[in-house]
């Protein structure tokens, strides 16, 4: 790995046409990232965060809250977009997700927003705060929940002087985590988003993307792949080629317009649009479903006319026929 000790390359692109910079679920350091990097290749070249508390930042002071951990982000990317004119995604993985969130809302006030925010098994920011907190569990209490509920289980059964060792950051990471609010003056996500589940996580199952869709006014692409809760760990072939569709989405106009008229199509009809050339009417639209779709089409930046879907009715029409204001 090379460059800064926060956001290292697990192999260098330098001829890739864009950046994705990623981060890990709770406990995760920058080595999580390698498989996904190599299995990715030259579509894009990948900067792993590694926060404070893992790796050769050990012993860096430990961040206990999103918005620390966000800004810390925030501020040593700064730095490399300084120097680097590529285009870049946020990538967030479990809890890393509404870190990328965070740091997404900062960014996109900024003359270098990202092209994407790419939010993977984790449910929506405004959903969360109802579950009991794990952070501040007796040891014994919070070292069973590690190796039941985590990722990093799997490790630390194996080798439990592992568990002694990075339990202050496990727990840093929880608490941030846990006492993590939504705070919705902070405005809405204007850029595109994408969201990642798989077909075995029963923490965060396909339908929890449409709850992210809600407060994503740039437009929002759901994907579902095969695998469990821990994909970054378990298959991150899997990760990798589920990025590269998304990669390949961003460089589609037509396909993000797409996605984008998907979401307000769903969210007026109730149910999920599956193919591009359904006929509104068909599905069960109306004309005053069709006005409002306009209406909204127009406050999430379209330039869609109030009788634009009397003329195109299916998604792939449509999308070709307007553009952003």
């Amino acid at each position: 790995m090379t460059l800064s000790k926060a956001l290292p390359v697990p192999i260098r692109q330098p001829d890739a046409p864009t950046m994705t910079i990623a981060i890990g679920p709770g406990g995760a350091g920058a080595a999580a990232w390698k498989p996904v990097a190599v299995a990715l290749g030259p579509v894009t070249e990948l900067y792993a965060v590694r926060l404070p508390g893992r790796e050769n930042r050990f012993r860096d002071p430990l961040l206990r809250s999103v918005a620390e951990q966000s800004a810390h982000i925030v501020d040593h990317l700064t730095e490399l977009l300084a120097r680097d004119p590529r285009p870049y995604r946020l990538v967030g993985v479990c809890s890393g997700a509404i870190v990328a969130f965070e740091a997404a809302l900062m960014l996109q006030r900024t003359d270098r927003p990202p092209a994407a925010l790419v939010a993977i098994c984790q449910e929506a920011p405004w959903e969360l705060g109802t579950e009991p907190s794990t952070y501040d569990l007796e040891p014994e209490q919070f070292r069973n929940w590690v190796l039941r509920e985590t990722w990093v289980g799997s490790t630390a059964a194996a080798n439990p002087a592992a568990l002694d060792l990075f339990e202050p950051t496990l727990r840093a990471d929880c608490e941030a985590a846990d006492t993590y609010r939504y705070n919705a003056e902070g405005g809405a996500l204007t850029i595109p988003l994408v969201t990642i589940t798989t077909d075995r996580d029963p923490l965060v199952p396909p339908g929890a993307a449409k709850a992210w869709a809600k407060g994503a006014n740039g437009g929002h692409l759901a994907l579902t792949v095969p695998g469990d809760h821990h994909l970054l760990m378990s298959d991150p072939a899997a990760l990798a080629g589920a990025l590269r569709e998304v990669i390949v989405c961003e460089g589609d106009s037509s396909m993000d317009m797409v996605e984008r008229l998907r979401a307000i199509w769903e969210e007026q009809l109730g149910f999920a649009v599956t193919g591009e050339d359904d006929d509104f009417f068909d599905l069960g639209g109306d004309s005053l479903m069709a006005l409002e779709i306009a209406k909204q089409a127009r406050e999430q930046g379209i330039a869609m006319s109030p009788g634009a879907l009397l003329d195109h009715t299916t998604l792939r029409e449509l999308a070709a026929a307007v553009t952003d204001a």
